[in-house]
């Protein structure tokens, strides 16, 4: 039992240890996920029938709508964009007051998604990986 008991507390301490080595990498997932948002919601949205499909729900041959979409999500693509660069820019220079803003933000953002939309998986995808982060770094 006393080995065991040993054992333990090393492979804990370890994983501490490697996790706090590894803590200024934790808002980049946050980051580029809001890459990949960017991605999907300034350039696939235009281009493709099927990203549309995912975004309006609704009949997409309507032209009004997916040029209404089209120019919202543009700017909110580039918007998540931005706020990912200041986190990746706040991660490299050390600034912690910054990468805690943007990693508020991404929380805020997924908490008003769910309170919008009531979209669950969209609030877990946005604001656990934000969340975990702030809670890292």
């Amino acid at each position: 039992d006393f080995a065991l008991v040993h054992l333990f507390a090393f492979v804990l301490q370890t994983t501490l240890y490697h996790c706090q080595k590894m803590s200024w990498a934790a808002p980049l997932l946050p980051a580029l996920i809001h890459v990949g948002f960017f991605y999907l919601e300034s350039i696939a949205f235009a281009q493709k029938r099927s990203v549309r499909q995912i975004f309006l729900r609704k009949n997409v041959d309507n032209a009004g709508a997916v040029e209404v979409g089209t120019s919202a999500l543009f700017n909110q693509g580039f918007y998540n964009l931005f706020l990912a660069l200041a986190t990746i820019y706040g991660v490299f220079r050390g600034s912690r007051d910054l990468v805690h803003a943007t990693l508020l933000i991404y929380i805020g953002a997924a908490a008003v998604l769910y309170y919008s939309t009531k979209n669950l998986r969209g609030m877990l995808v946005q604001g656990v990986p934000a969340l975990l982060a702030l809670a890292l770094y």
